[in-house]
């Protein structure tokens, strides 16, 4: 989430308050408020991913480490493919930044949830 996204929404709904639109104004604040608290917890997970890449890159190590010919311990599904496929993936999401969508009327980019008049800022309310 853009911080000036949250700016804006707050400006228009102090816009709101001001030209008589007392309701209007109050959900446009909360939906600002919620999408602050979007934007922070998204900031906290980008964290923990960050940290989770870091891990992973130590597993791989550790995988790549061992000689070929040892058997490492018994682990189904995790070797060094493994690790490399969470590095991909951590690496293309923390790559990613939360922008508008296509069609403009929306400031996150994963799919709205059932509630999403609750968690999306649309324009021009």
């Amino acid at each position: 989430m853009r911080s000036e996204t949250i700016i804006k929404a707050r400006m228009q709904a102090k816009g709101l308050f001001r030209q008589g639109h007392v309701d209007a104004g109050k959900t446009l604040a909360d939906m600002a408020s919620e999408l602050e608290k979007i934007a922070n917890e998204n900031a906290l997970l980008r964290q923990k991913m960050s940290e989770l890449l870091e891990v992973t890159k130590g597993y791989q190590e550790w995988v790549m480490a061992v000689p070929g010919d040892l058997a490492l311990p018994a682990m189904p599904g995790l070797d060094g493919d493994w690790a490399s496929n969470v590095m991909d993936a951590a690496q293309k999401a923390l790559k990613q930044e939360p922008t508008d969508n296509a069609e403009g009327d929306c400031v996150m980019t994963p799919p709205p949830s059932p509630d999403c008049h609750r968690h999306i800022l649309r324009k021009g309310i």
